[in-house]
């Protein structure tokens, strides 16, 4: 009983915390019309991921180390339920149990390659 209780108030302050925000920032996750947690993989944090039924610690893990080392140009590595496959320990049952609680961003513009961001530093300098 006592721990069920721990379990639902971890729930409901994770809930809370994801939908807090700065103005002007992107939501990580929202809460859906029918009250359900809905999580954007390629932002969310692991313990958030966590909260997603069938996902715990050692794969929300590996789906932040995958989204760091495989984001595309525009940094998402994620656009589609299906894209979770890629991850190590995730196959099409656990995506079809995680899509449910998941959200995709819209993608932004490109970011510049690393290439880019040292060829412009490199270009600043001395500049006045």
């Amino acid at each position: 009983m006592v721990s069920m209780l721990a379990v639902l108030l971890v729930m409901a302050s994770l809930a809370t915390a994801v939908t807090r925000r700065a103005p002007g920032t992107p939501a990580r996750g929202a809460i859906s019309p029918a009250g359900g947690l809905k999580l954007d993989p390629n932002t969310a944090t692991w313990w958030e991921l966590t909260v997603i039924p069938g996902i715990g610690e050692t794969t929300a893990h590996r789906i932040v180390s995958f989204r760091s080392d495989h984001g595309d140009a525009s940094g998402i590595p994620f656009r589609s339920p299906a894209d979770l496959e890629s991850v190590h320990g995730i196959g099409p049952k656990t995506v079809v149990r995680m899509a449910p609680y998941l959200t995709f961003a819209p993608a932004g513009p490109p970011k510049p390659s690393q290439e880019a961001r040292r060829m412009n530093s490199a270009g600043s300098v001395g500049r006045t």
